[in-house]
């Protein structure tokens, strides 16, 4: 390995830590204190709620998602499998 490639290497790896250091200790914490953010944490603290055990039956909207899934599975089976594009536009009757 030559000096070149190793500045050149060296300077890429602390390039990544550093960008992950920044997302990490000023962009994440900048985001936990916006209002939806926060009271969000105060809704799932309050509730004894630990987020990193919840599932993902346990998130709000899911149902209708589902839902939704389960209608276009229905209608188009070939939708999630094959590689040819599914028609899913609405048509009146």
């Amino acid at each position: 390995m030559t000096l070149q490639s190793y500045i050149h290497r060296s300077l890429r790896v602390v390039t990544a830590v550093g960008l992950l250091s920044l997302i990490w200790l000023v962009v994440l914490p900048w985001i936990g204190e916006r209002s939806v953010v926060r009271e969000h944490i105060q809704m799932m603290e309050q509730g004894d709620i630990d987020p990193s055990a919840m599932y993902y039956t346990e998130l709000t909207g899911l149902e209708e998602a589902e839902a939704t899934f389960r209608e276009l599975a229905e209608e188009h089976p070939g939708l999630l499998w094959s590689r040819s594009r599914v028609d899913t536009t609405v048509q009146s009757q």
